[in-house]
């Protein structure tokens, strides 16, 4: 089976990450239409990515997410912010929760969540295609 992931950012990097680990016999494929994969992660937090964030103090989630917070609601229970945690741990890379509780790398350094994610893809084998925009789907 062959698997297109539609951008080259942090979901579509953990959808094919997923992708080729729940399906470790399909192609998958990332396409990207920029010349290169993760330039948002890149900026995040100013060049530090904000991972994720503690949640401790949010009580209903209407409060941080005013339109979404349905679909946040039922995305926190398919994976939460402490799986988040752990993956990236898990996958070496140290996390801090600051104040705030916004989480972020404890290198302060967004590239340490890039190369975690690039070497996990590429790790598994998936093909990262930058500078090819979708047309159509067939």
């Amino acid at each position: 089976m062959d698997i297109a992931i539609i951008g080259g950012g942090a979901a579509g990097f953990m959808a094919a990450i997923v992708a080729r680990r729940t399906n470790p016999s399909s192609k998958v494929t990332i396409f990207e239409r920029a010349q290169k994969v993760l330039a948002k992660v890149e900026i995040t937090g100013g060049g530090r990515c904000n991972v994720t964030n503690s949640f401790a103090a949010i009580t209903d989630m209407k409060q941080a997410y005013p339109r979404g917070h349905k679909l946040m609601k039922r995305l926190m229970k398919t994976f939460s912010h402490e799986d988040t945690y752990r993956w990236f741990e898990q996958h070496g890379v140290p996390l801090v929760t600051q104040e705030d509780e916004c989480v972020f790398p404890k290198a302060q350094d967004s590239h340490a969540i890039i190369n975690c994610l690039v070497r996990q893809a590429n790790e598994l084998g998936v093909t990262i295609c930058c500078r090819h925009r979708l047309v159509n789907i067939h």
